[in-house]
């Protein structure tokens, strides 16, 4: 303790002395990031043919741009789920994608890659970062006992060195397993642990930039909070994949911090470096390193980018716009009945039960599966274009079918419907888990059955029977449609599901036999397109309902002319992902009155 007590005083006086003598030299280094871009390279959103100015590729560019100017000693970094969704799968095969281009353009330093990366095979992920004129940086993606990617690069900024460590969450071997046969994702937490001795003797700042959650999602190594708790030597932590907007200091003081989704925020991290004895140092971490998100809603896109851009928004649009067919009779999700309150996750709809029929069509399947990916995804009356595909269908899974018992079906039932809060005496809504994403909220087709609230989550499935009305037995026997992400996570137990690999046997595999026209929404669009005409009718079979909650429908009808007023807000998660996390109680319209 002594000894230690006394390099402190060394420290102290060593510092004193450069202060008095030379006075202090001091540098400020601006470190900027982005994160779950999601195809958002213009202010545009192609699966509701809408504007959508609150983030965008283009509107970094200007406020890069401008934070540049204020302090030149800046480096950006994206930290993945960048290349897909918003109808940026369109432009995988171009010589280069929109996004990339705009990366390009902006000069980013560095890309690291996130999980929805590799949903397209890793041919296709070499052809697009092939492309990308910054450094690509992955330290726990492993082939023949080699690393794929480079793992750090070590960045200079007016002598200032600054390492930056790219990580991704080890989940892409369960989420993506198919694309990536011979690949091991190893701990990243380990990874950080295995370089930083090196990283200590070159560089001043240690920064780790990661596509995972600040906090664990399944365990074993898979946050950005563990990373820095196992390493102190780490000073920031950039995160993703969560899609949430945080900031907070870890126990080591080190940043952790994450700018939301979409472009939406950019990440701001200002560390003021002192030279002392020849070395750039952060003498107080709580001082020294000042984090903030910043908002991109009101920034004017950046007009020479926006040219350059141009052609693909164009081809984008055009593409989503495409006719495939016509709704007639009505929309198929009817307005909430309570702003906040999703219908689709309350009681059966058109939508659900139409994506349900067309999976059980392609699988021959005996039950369904599908879950609102979007809590507002609706299909108006008219035509039908390709965005109202991707509308009603977020994801570019593939389809699949297991065989399951009886007993298994129930199991899998029991998982989903943990998604309600359990009802309580003097509740007037209901509401949804706080920890459970609307997309692992599964309903079913091809059963009846009721989802008793009132009980504890694993005991709420009643009244389980065929169409018939035969009851289900634990013996039966049960081809079940879903698609190929629930598959390698839900249901297999080595990546945290419910069933051993010998308990269930995977008897349809559409991604396999038919490739992209195995994807669902291909297959949604061919089943408009030539199963029923061209035209479909909003049908549904009230196959599920709700029970188990009790209310005054006086009161009930109160709550939602009060949400209606804005004089009551349905309540949503901290991160804001999660709708209605709270029911509205007797006592909340007290408080009202």
């Amino acid at each position: 303790m002594k000894k230690y007590l006394n390099k402190i005083l060394l420290f102290i006086f060593l510092i004193t002395i450069n202060t008095i003598l030379l006075g202090v030299e001091t540098i400020k280094i601006q470190l900027l990031q982005t994160s779950d871009m999601h195809g958002k390279f213009m202010p545009y959103e192609y699966s509701t043919a809408s504007e959508n100015k609150k983030g965008s590729t283009v509107q970094v560019a200007t406020i890069v741009e401008q934070l540049r100017k204020e302090n030149p000693n800046t480096l950006l970094l994206d930290t993945g789920d960048t290349i897909q969704d918003n109808s940026h799968e369109l432009f995988l095969k171009k010589e280069v994608s929109p996004i990339i281009l705009a990366m390009n353009e902006i000069k980013y330093d560095a890309f690291i890659l996130g999980n929805h990366e590799f949903n397209f095979g890793m041919k296709t992920l070499d052809h697009i970062i092939k492309s990308f004129k910054g450094d690509v940086l992955l330290a726990n993606l492993y082939k023949d006992n080699k690393r794929v990617f480079t793992p750090y690069k070590i960045y200079e900024k007016q002598g200032v060195k600054i390492a930056v460590i790219g990580v991704v969450t080890p989940h892409i071997m369960k989420w993506d397993s198919e694309n990536l046969k011979g690949y091991i994702a190893t701990n990243p937490v380990e990874e950080v642990k295995k370089l930083i001795p090196e990283l200590k003797k070159q560089a001043d700042i240690i920064v780790v930039a990661a596509h995972m959650p600040l906090d664990p999602e399944y365990g074993n190594g898979d946050s950005t909070r563990e990373i820095v708790e196992t390493n102190p030597d780490v000073l920031v932590a950039f995160s993703g994949h969560e899609h949430a907007l945080k900031n907070e200091r870890a126990k080591t003081g080190a940043v952790l911090i994450e700018p939301g989704k979409w472009s939406e925020y950019i990440a701001k991290v200002d560390v003021t470096l002192t030279r002392v004895n020849n070395k750039w140092v952060v003498l107080n971490r709580d001082k020294d390193v000042v984090a903030e998100n910043l908002p991109l809603k009101n920034i004017e896109p950046n007009k020479e980018l926006v040219k350059k851009l141009t052609p693909f928004h164009k081809e984008a649009i055009s593409d989503s716009m495409i006719v495939i067919g016509e709704l007639t009779g009505g929309n198929f999700v009817k307005n909430d009945e309570i702003e906040g309150i999703p219908t689709t996750q309350i009681e059966p709809t058109p939508m659900i039960d139409f994506i349900n029929e067309v999976q059980t069509y392609y699988t021959k399947a005996d039950v369904s599966t599908v879950a609102a990916f979007r809590s507002d995804a609706n299909m108006h009356e008219g035509p039908i274009k390709k965005s109202d595909v991707a509308l009603i269908y977020k994801y570019d899974n593939t389809l699949r079918a297991y065989r399951l018992t009886g007993a298994q079906l129930k199991k899998y039932m029991e998982w989903s419907a943990t998604f309600y809060n359990q009802f309580k005496p003097g509740d007037l809504t209901i509401s949804f888990n706080e920890n459970i994403r609307g997309y692992n909220y599964d309903m079913f087709s091809g059963v009846t059955y009721d989802i008793n609230i009132s009980k504890p989550a694993g005991q709420r499935i009643e009244n389980l029977k065929k169409i018939d009305g035969t009851p289900v037995k634990d013996s039966d026997s049960f081809v079940v449609a879903i698609n190929d992400y629930r598959g390698k996570t839900t249901f297999l137990a080595e990546n945290g599901g419910l069933f051993k690999p010998n308990e269930i046997e995977l008897v349809v595999d559409l991604g396999e036999t038919m490739g992209d026209n195995g994807r669902i929404r291909e297959l949604i669009k061919e089943y408009i397109q030539t199963v029923k005409g061209g035209v479909i009718t909003p049908e549904t079979s009230n196959n599920w309902k709700i029970t188990g909650y009790k209310w005054n429908p006086e009161l009930h009808e109160q709550v939602a002319k009060l949400v209606a007023e804005g004089k009551i807000t349905i309540p949503k998660s901290s991160d804001q992902r999660t709708n209605n996390v709270k029911s509205i109680t007797v006592e909340d319209l007290k408080k009202i009155k």
